[in-house]
């Protein structure tokens, strides 16, 4: 272990794990896991999970990947209070035990929508993300420009306001188009 801070790994039984900050991997029975910040991965006791950033607005218990199952592993937390709790802001004195597998959650307050989600990615400053699911950027976010190839693979596009191509627009399979009037 290499444990850095006030507190950091204190009442746990961790191995293999990276503590820095004050509080970092407190009261955690974890193997391979980072915690980086105050109070990152508190209570943590997955595997193969990384926790970076503060509290909530500096407020304790509002920490960054607060509380983990055993179960919980292969996750990374990423920002203030990045998946404190199963909602968008994150609140003090309460958080989710989380259970899920292999997440990301990157962005100030973002999150999953359910303590055992597994496979998601949330990007973004208050975004939630469910299981199998990539979300990228809050209801706020008017624009996503995206470089290279995109490929959209047998999925309803519906939801979908308005499509720019520059260069070409090559489509295979079925296309249906429909237009409303304003």
């Amino acid at each position: 272990n290499t444990i850095i801070g006030r507190e950091a790994c204190r009442d746990g039984l961790a191995s293999k794990c990276v503590y820095i900050g004050s509080g970092a991997g407190f009261d955690s029975d974890s193997t391979n896991n980072i915690g980086i910040g105050m109070g990152a991965a508190r209570e943590n006791n997955g595997h193969y999970n990384i926790a970076i950033g503060p509290p909530a607005n500096n407020q304790t218990s509002t920490y960054t990947f607060h509380a983990a199952t055993s179960s919980c592993t292969g996750n990374i937390a990423i920002g203030e209070a990045s998946m404190q709790r199963n909602e968008t802001t994150p609140l003090r004195d309460y958080h989710t035990t989380w259970t899920g597998t292999n997440n990301i959650c990157i962005g100030k307050w973002s999150s999953l929508d359910d303590a055992n989600t597994s496979n998601a990615i949330a990007i973004g400053y208050q975004v939630l993300a469910d299981s199998n699911e990539v979300r990228i950027g809050n209801d706020s976010v008017t624009d996503t420009y995206l470089k290279g190839d995109l490929h959209i693979n047998n999925k309803d596009i519906s939801g979908i306001k308005k499509i720019t191509a520059t260069g070409g627009l090559d489509l295979s399979g079925h296309l249906l188009a429909t237009t409303s009037e304003t």
